[in-house]
């Protein structure tokens, strides 16, 4: 089936329309290329497969008159298109549970045999476990790498229970199979150099402070524990996921990318079009939107190097490639993942024969560095820089640690201008770096298209090599305390707010408008125009915020506090913020005594932001979200107390007597190691002899996907992760909205004078009439479920038997 192709050609403001111009093919109508791989005919037509399991073949990609491209759909019905080669006009495609190899048998382009190369891996089922590929190297091998898998309720802590997930393999041409090496956690990205070196990308999560690129070594372990037990050394048993292995050598990256410009990235390429990059690198990155440019060198023998941005805001690019003509097409996916707009399809960036002022290469020297540009500068640019690492650890990501400024004592421009020499006194193995220039320009008066580069220093000359993500103390589990977070806008969006006009709906920038969303269908995200808001019910004083959002161009947005200040979000930010249609992490923490914003993050970078101040709010308030111009998306709103740091002396602890605990049904209860009560299954267990009072606290743990409720008096209070009532509701006053998440303890306190006043970790989310607390028993009934029960009080009970 052929359709034709029509092209939409423009340029946004960030794309530098003066050297490149970007164009976006536009699939026929109804179809969604959500692009796992590309590659090339011997002709010249372009192959794209797709995460949905189509396989395209575009004719004439690179026509000056997009009008005369033609797409043609040639195979469907794959699973998950996720990586694709052609290797002699034979056309590969990797699929989640094989690579298959796609034969046209009458020779008119469609699909006709699907033959399977290899399925020699494990595949388990879990949602996590993509394949991506497909690079070939000169005799025919192709390189694939395979996804750890996620379950509950540890959904963090990535797990490889099929052989070889989070390894990099290859398959020979008479489909024999060659695991690699292993140790990665979402691999998505995978490159040839001209030289054989095999690159993978990784991408930010346990184990994985931000995304590194590897150079791959036969046998070598990078970082993931997870996949250890595939080594041929090692038992077959699951690694522990919060202890780094004591020891099996890590192997260090070449590239550490700074999350402020890659937090997913995708396929790496070589630059092989005779300019003043040929030789390097790009690299793929779909949450920004924009691709990178990488260059590497060796320092006694150990592999490390630079990058900076190539190209802003093309989509979210996820597989890159040069055509023939040496045009880059960028394959885009955003696979609900909120990358930057155009989601989806393909998009071309064409060089219009001019090249920017900008930093062409940088080289560590002992002292410093030794930055190479593409244009003679006419003046010494001023040049300031910091040094950090990070740390190497189970959490998700790691925040920059140990940043310093760096001490830059003496910038020297060569005779010729196209290079400078900056000395710095405090460089160290096992740091990255990052340089900013500022006022350096060029003879025809052109600046720095990017003014920022930064280095990965895995080794100084002639020093030690060293880890920049280094081995730190992990964190305390997530589940072992109360972590106190309410998360406000999971399961039922607006149960927890009161609503003026937000919509729940996909959305992403409108490209041709972009101060525009274009919305659709779905859940992915709170959008809101001028004047439209959402503020909670619930009422809050001191805490800290937690949400992700989104601004379209001329846009703005405002977070009121319940300390009455109010935070303006806007493009014109400093700081973490990317632009519009990027979808931005906001971290805000703030006090009510004294009152003031101590600190607001945007992805990890303290920001500056515009603050105003309602002295005469009173509190405590709700919080209060609204587009105050334009149009404004947001989500996964989170809001946490100030911790309670004690127990005040009029709660009195109650424990349960293990004699008088009965069991019916299918549940079954045992006592943790940690003393806590643990009931599961499906059934009942009854607590007797417990008398409680006006004033109840207690902490509580549900795992799996089920429902519990405990009836406590007449009073039957909610735990859940399934259902229409969820973790804090009560009798007569459901919860919808899943405030807690499963493995995540959280404190319930009731309290009965008058009204009965439900508080979930601290916060008041029920007010209102409800049955009795009081009573000499307790009922917990389970479906699906395992409940944890720990540091039982009531209030003014100084009944000693209980105690």
């Amino acid at each position: 089936m052929i359709f034709s192709l029509f092209i939409l050609s423009f340029s946004l403001s960030q794309v530098t329309p003066e050297y490149w111009t970007v164009d976006y093919l536009t699939p026929p109508e109804g179809a969604v290329l959500e692009v796992g791989g590309i590659g090339f005919m011997s002709d010249g037509d372009l192959i794209a497969s797709t995460r949905r399991g189509q396989v395209w073949r575009v004719d004439n990609p690179s026509a000056s008159n997009p009008a005369d491209a033609t797409f043609t759909l040639i195979c469907e019905g794959l699973h998950e298109g996720l990586g694709l080669a052609v290797v002699d006009d034979e056309i590969f495609v990797m699929q989640r549970g094989e690579i298959s190899k796609l034969v046209d048998l009458d020779d008119d382009t469609i699909i006709d045999e699907i033959q399977t190369v290899t399925q020699d891996w494990g595949l388990s089922g879990n949602y996590h476990e993509f394949g991506f590929g497909l690079p070939a190297d000169s005799v025919g091998n192709l390189y694939f790498s395979l996804n750890v898998g996620f379950w509950d309720p540890h959904w963090w802590h990535g797990k490889s229970r099929a052989p070889y997930r989070g390894w990099v393999l290859k398959v020979s041409p008479e489909g024999n199979v060659t695991p690699i090496a292993g140790g990665f956690r979402s691999p998505a990205g995978l490159g040839l150099l001209d030289d054989g070196t095999l690159l993978v990308t990784d991408n930010q999560g346990d184990w994985m402070p931000v995304c590194p690129v590897y150079a791959v070594k036969e046998n070598g372990f990078y970082g993931h524990p997870a996949s250890l037990r595939w080594y041929e050394d090692q038992p077959d048993d699951e690694p522990s996921d919060t202890q780094p292995h004591p020891e099996i050598k890590r192997e260090h990256p070449v590239l550490w990318l700074p999350y402020q410009w890659s937090r997913s990235t995708g396929n790496v390429i070589q630059d092989n079009t005779g300019g003043p990059f040929d030789g390097q690198l790009l690299i793929a990155e779909l949450t920004n939107g924009q691709i990178l440019r990488a260059q590497f060198e060796e320092i006694d023998g150990v592999m490390q190097g630079a990058c900076w941005i190539a190209h802003k805001r093309v989509g979210s690019a996820y597989h890159i490639e040069y055509g023939p003509d040496n045009t880059l097409y960028a394959g885009m996916t955003n696979r609900g993942w909120g990358g930057l707009a155009p989601g989806s399809g393909i998009a071309r960036i064409k060089f219009n024969g001019d090249f920017p002022l900008e930093i062409k290469s940088a080289h560590l020297v002992e002292d410093g560095f030794e930055l190479e540009f593409t244009k003679p500068l006419v003046n010494t640019p001023s040049i300031t820089g910091n040094k950090y690492d990070y740390n190497y650890w189970w959490e998700y990501g790691s925040p920059q640690q140990n940043n310093e400024d760096l001490l830059i004592s003496n910038v020297e421009l060569s005779e010729d201008g196209l290079s400078a020499k900056v000395t710095i006194d405090n460089l160290e193995s096992g740091k990255c770096v990052m340089l900013k220039l500022q006022d350096a320009k060029s003879l025809d008066g052109s600046e720095l298209l990017h003014n920022e580069v930064s280095y990965t220093i895995n080794k100084m000359v002639g020093e030690t090599i060293a880890y920049v993500a280094k081995v730190a103390t992990p964190p305390i589990e997530r589940g072992e305390e109360v972590d106190g977070w309410l998360y406000l806008t999971w399961a039922d969006a607006f149960a927890m707010w009161n609503n003026d006009g937000v919509e729940l709906c996909n959305a992403e920038l409108d490209v041709k408008n972009p101060s525009t969303f274009i919305t659709s269908e779905g859940m992915s995200a709170l959008v809101a125009t001028t004047g439209e808001s959402m503020s909670t019910k619930a009422t809050m004083t001191s805490g800290e915020i937690k949400m992700g959002y989104m601004l379209a161009e001329n846009s703005e947005a405002e977070i009121r506090l319940p300390i009455g200040a109010a935070i303006t979000l806007s493009n014109e930010q400093e700081g973490g913020y990317l632009g519009a249609g990027i979808w931005h992490d906001l971290v805000i923490k703030f006090e009510d005594d004294p009152t003031m914003v101590s600190y607001v993050g945007i992805n990890s970078v303290e920001t500056a932001v515009n603050t105003k101040q309602n002295t005469g709010m009173l509190r405590p308030a709700p919080i209060k979200i609204t587009c105050t111009k334009g149009h404004f998306a947001f989500g996964d709103v989170r809001f946490r107390a100030e911790n309670e740091t004690h127990i005040p002396s009029d709660w009195n602890a109650v424990s349960f007597n293990k004699n008088a605990i009965e069991a019916q049904g299918d549940a079954s209860w045992r006592e943790s190691g940690a003393g806590d009560l643990v009931v599961s299954g499906n059934g009942k267990a009854t607590l007797s002899n417990v008398m409680t009072n006006n004033n109840i606290k207690f902490d509580a743990k549900v795992n799996g996907l089920g429902t519990a409720t405990i009836t406590i008096g007449e009073l039957a209070i909610d735990l859940a992760t399934a259902g229409n009532r969820k973790t804090g509701g009560i009798t007569g006053y459901p919860i919808t909205t899943n405030l807690v998440d499963q493995n995540e303890w959280c404190t319930i306190e009731i309290q009965q004078s008058g009204s009965t006043v439900v508080l979930l970790n601290g916060i008041k989310i029920i007010d209102g009439e409800a049955p009795t607390i009081q009573g000499d028993s307790i009922h917990i009934d389970v479906q699906d479920i395992e409940l944890l029960i720990r540091r039982f009080f009531v209030a003014n009970l100084k009944d000693s038997s209980n105690e």
